[in-house]
C-alpha cells in the first residue's frame, strides 16, 4: 500500500518508468539506475509465472519493481498498461535478439522486434506525445561495413534476419519522430557484459564452460571463428548513457562503445591462463561459425560523449575478472 501510495506521489512528478526485457542484463541495471534516481519502475513481462528476478535480486531491487504481465504484441492490454501507469519515459530492450535463433525463427523474430516496437510507439503517439522513449538497437544493423569504426552515418546494411529487424524499427522510429514529434533516442550498441549477461552470449558461454572444465564437469569448450574481433564494453556504464540519452527533449541516434575491439582468441586465452588451463581444451567447430559474420567490429561513441559528458574507462579485462569472480563465488565456493 505504501509502495502503491508512493507511485501516485511520482506520477505528479513524472518520475514513472516501464521498461521492457527487465530480468535482463540492460533492464537491470537500468532498473537500478532508476530506482536510485527515485522513479517507479515497472518491468513489463510475458509471463509472471516464469518471470526470474534473479538479476533484479542481485542488485536488491526486487522488491522496488513493479512487475506487470502483458504482451508488447497485444496492443490493446499495451494501451490499458499505458492508461494506467501513464509514465514519463520507456525503455525498450524486448527483442528476440540471438541471430542465431533468427535464422531458424524468421517469422517470430521479424514479428516481435518490428510490431512490438510499433505497439510501443503508438501508445504513447495517442497517450502522452512527451513521454520519452529509449529503443535498444544493435551495430549488427552495420552488417559488413567498409570502414571501422562506425559511427551514426555508418550506411545500414543488414545482412541477417536479427539485423534486418532492427533496421526496420530505425526507419519506423524516423517516421514517428518526423510525423508524430516523438522523442525517440536509439542506442546502437556493440557488444557490452557483466556478471548479469545471459548465458547464451559468447563471453559468458566462455567462462562458464571454461569453469566447468576446471572442475570436472566438461571436457572441452566448443567454439566458432577464435580470429573475429569484436568492440566489448562494460554494461553497467552503458546503462548510465541511456539514461542521460533519455533527459534530452528531441531523441537521435548514439553508438555506443568503447572504440576498440578484442579478438575472442585473447578472452579464451585469458580466462585459460587465470584458471591455469591447458589449450587443448579448445575445440574450434566449424558448424558454430556464423553465415557472413563481421571479422572485426567496433564503434566511435564520440557524438555520445561530446553530447552527454559520458566518459567511458573500463579495461575490459577488469570486466572479465568480475566476471570470473562472480561464476567462482555462486557456482564454485
Amino acid at each position: 500500500m505504501v509502495y502503491e501510495v508512493r507511485i501516485y506521489m511520482r506520477f505528479f512528478m513524472n518520475k514513472i518508468a516501464i521498461i521492457t526485457g527487465v530480468s535482463g542484463q540492460d533492464g537491470s541495471y537500468l532498473s537500478k539506475i532508476l530506482v536510485d534516481e527515485g522513479y517507479s519502475v515497472i518491468g513489463l513481462v510475458r509471463n509472471k509465472k516464469t518471470f526470474s528476478y534473479k538479476n533484479l535480486e542481485y542488485l536488491s531491487i526486487a522488491n522496488k519493481v513493479i512487475i506487470h504481465e502483458v504482451s508488447l504484441l497485444n496492443f490493446s492490454d499495451l494501451f490499458d498498461v499505458f492508461k494506467k501507469y501513464k509514465p514519463g519515459k520507456v525503455f525498450n530492450f524486448a527483442s528476440q535478439s540471438s541471430v542465431a535463433s533468427s535464422y531458424f525463427k524468421p517469422k517470430e523474430t521479424l514479428e516481435f522486434n518490428i510490431q512490438s516496437v510499433v505497439n510501443l510507439l503508438d501508445c504513447i503517439r495517442l497517450v502522452d506525445s512527451s513521454i520519452k522513449f529509449f529503443q535498444a538497437s544493435s551495430s549488427e544493423i552495420f552488417g559488413q561495413p567498409e570502414f571501422l569504426p562506425v559511427n551514426e552515418e555508418t550506411p545500414i546494411n543488414p545482412n541477417n534476419l536479427y539485423a534486418i529487424s532492427k533496421a526496420t524499427t530505425h526507419e519506423i522510429i524516423n517516421y514517428y519522430r518526423l510525423h508524430y514529434n516523438l522523442s525517440v533516442a536509439i542506442g546502437i550498441f556493440l557488444n557490452h557484459e557483466s556478471v548479469l549477461r545471459g548465458n547464451n552470449f559468447i563471453v559468458k558461454k566462455i567462462i562458464q564452460d571454461l569453469y566447468k572444465i576446471k572442475h570436472g564437469k566438461l571436457d572441452i569448450l566448443r567454439v566458432g571463428n577464435i580470429e573475429t574481433k569484436r568492440d566489448f564494453g562494460y554494461a553497467p556504464k552503458y546503462m548510465e548513457l541511456v539514461y542521460k540519452m533519455t533527459s534530452e527533449e528531441a531523441g537521435d541516434d548514439f553508438i555506443v562503445s568503447t572504440g576498440s575491439s578484442i579478438a575472442i582468441k585473447d578472452i579464451i586465452y585469458y580466462v585459460l591462463d587465470k584458471l591455469n588451463l591447458e589449450d587443448s581444451v579448445i575445440r574450434v567447430d566449424q558448424s558454430l561459425f556464423r553465415k557472413n559474420d563481421v571479422l572485426d567490429m567496433y564503434g566511435d561513441s564520440n557524438k555520445a560523449i561530446k553530447k552527454f559528458n559520458w566518459n567511458y574507462d573500463e579495461d575490459f579485462f577488469d570486466v572479465l575478472d568480475e566476471m570470473m569472480r562472480y561464476e567462482e563465488e555462486y557456482f564454485y565456493s
